[in-house]
């Protein structure tokens, strides 16, 4: 379902982009509470976004977020989307690597006025550390690896 939150979304997806931690910034809320399920990280302010943004973004100068598909009803929005890019910086104590990775996840955001105010990111950290080589692949039955089933999923193919 569509409504006034999806253009919301969809600029966010720009901003990330961007690199530019003021125009992240600009779509949360300075009270904005939330968290990163995946890595246990709380953020208690628009400011801890932004530090977090900025931190990724160095770990991963090329990151590059798409959006999906999005489910929208109120003033709650959940969107999946993938995130691709190089780690040339430490993440999570990991030092550089020089890899390329995929990141596939969700979130789900509660909107206040117009921006972002409470949000929860889950996404697949162990896909990613399969990508950085610290953890073995996990083939399905047919051979095929989660992330190929995920694109395919994304793109309406056959998946089953």
């Amino acid at each position: 379902m569509l409504n006034a939150s999806t253009p919301l979304i969809h600029n966010l997806v720009d901003a990330l982009n961007s690199h530019d931690p003021a125009q992240v910034a600009r779509y949360y809320t300075p009270d904005f509470r939330g968290m990163d399920v995946s890595l246990g990280t709380r953020y208690c302010n628009r400011q801890d976004v932004v530090m977090a943004f900025e931190q990724n973004l160095h770990a991963f100068p090329d990151l590059r977020m798409e959006a999906h598909g999005m489910l929208a009803y109120d003033n709650r929005v959940m969107f999946v989307w993938t995130l691709t890019g190089t780690q040339h910086g430490v993440f999570a104590h990991i030092p550089p690597t020089h890899k390329f990775v995929t990141a596939c996840g969700a979130s789900v955001l509660h909107l206040r006025d117009g921006h972002i105010h409470r949000g929860m990111r889950l996404w697949d950290l162990a896909g990613l550390l399969r990508d950085l080589g610290f953890l073995p692949e996990l083939p399905n039955a047919d051979g095929e690896h989660q992330s190929e089933l995920l694109f395919a999923f994304f793109q309406d193919a056959k998946v089953c």
